[in-house]
């Protein structure tokens, strides 16, 4: 389990995992067998946590990052942006495939944590 806590102890729900599709990047993850993944929208609403769409490696996010790192001429020494980014896998990726700068952005406020989470294991 992830060590990492929000004050609705989100990420304390997830496992340090590889998605499918990008093995070389380990993220927080919701898993099948954990409760974030079973939560309905209306139990999570009435608990007051946000929907977790960071908790989960998004099959567009995986086949993006994985071309990102296939074909890292498209993004090395360039500047990326991650837009919607939630969980920051994308972002990694074109760290990973040699972008000069990368910005990834999301609105919901724990997606933010996990990207700062996940930056900063990669980073380490």
């Amino acid at each position: 389990m992830s060590a990492a806590t929000t004050p609705h102890g989100s990420f304390e729900k997830t496992v340090l995992i590889a998605p499918p599709l990008v093995p070389e990047i380990r993220l927080s993850l919701a898993t099948e067998i954990m409760p974030l993944w079973r939560k309905t929208e209306e139990e999570l609403e009435a608990e007051g946590i946000p929907r977790p769409y960071w908790a989960f490696a998004w099959a567009g996010g995986q086949a993006l990052a994985r071309y990102v790192l296939n074909h890292s001429q498209e993004v090395a020494d360039r500047l990326v942006l991650d837009f919607g980014s939630g969980s920051g896998l994308v972002a990694i990726a074109a760290v990973k495939a040699g972008a000069a700068h990368v910005r990834a952005a999301d609105i919901d406020t724990l997606a933010v944590e996990a990207i700062q989470m996940h930056v900063y294991r990669f980073e380490r």
